[in-house]
């Protein structure tokens, strides 16, 4: 990731470009979304974007001012210059307030691997896991502090011989597989944590729950 260009607020740039330090900023508060791509053209552009805004206007008072043609274009330009193949990839949008109010945030784009498969797909093996009670602070948002402890999370089931963590409340209550929508399946009923007990809203969840309607799931 760090040989490749990133792009600020639509400008290509090298990520030790004096100008610019990704790797500080990134140290600080910020919201994201990760976003799969086919063809250099970003999957679900509108909900991503949905979702960006209600988290960075709940927690920051105001829009970020996301425009889904910039934003595709910035995209598409992104993998073209850093000559990914035209599968699939992933992208991360991170939105980084600005230090006065009710100015647009920075707008960060980082190519952040190849994938295996081409858009979405349920995950190919099963996955020895290990419930792991944790919460944080603005949970129904993907920020800086949920990105951290989710990676803090799944580093530690790894020294414990575990594939992934469960996020665990400390009632009890399983609101994913890290920053992962978690589904349940039991006969004809699916199973999923609710929004209101404080989980994010994501493209996956969506995709998720239509999948289960789709077969006939209640």
């Amino acid at each position: 990731m760090k040989g490749d260009l990133i792009s600020v607020d639509g400008r290509l740039m090298h990520w030790n470009d004096p100008t610019f330090e990704p790797e500080n900023l990134l140290g600080k508060d910020f919201v994201y979304q990760k976003i799969h791509t086919l063809a250099h053209i970003p999957l679900h552009c509108d909900l991503h974007i949905e979702i960006a805004e209600i988290s960075y206007s709940t927690l920051y008072g105001h829009s970020a001012g996301l425009n889904k043609n910039d934003l595709k274009a910035e995209i598409k330009r992104l993998l073209g210059a850093n000559r990914y193949p035209s599968g699939s990839n992933l992208i991360t949008l991170y939105l980084l307030p600005p230090g006065k109010p009710d100015m647009s945030p920075t707008r960060l784009l980082i190519c952040e691997k190849q994938l295996l498969y081409k858009g979405y797909t349920f995950w190919h093996k099963a996955l020895d896991v290990i419930a792991t009670p944790y919460e944080y602070p603005f949970q129904p948002h993907k920020t800086s502090v949920s990105l951290t402890v989710h990676n803090y999370a799944a580093s530690y089931a790894r020294i414990k011989s575990a594939d992934a963590a469960l996020q665990q409340t400390y009632q009890g209550i399983i609101n994913g597989l890290g920053e992962n929508p978690l589904f349940a399946i039991n006969r004809d009923g699916a199973y999923t944590t609710p929004l209101e007990r404080g989980i994010p809203e994501s493209v996956e969840r969506r995709l998720g729950i239509t999948a289960c309607e789709s077969a006939g799931l209640r």
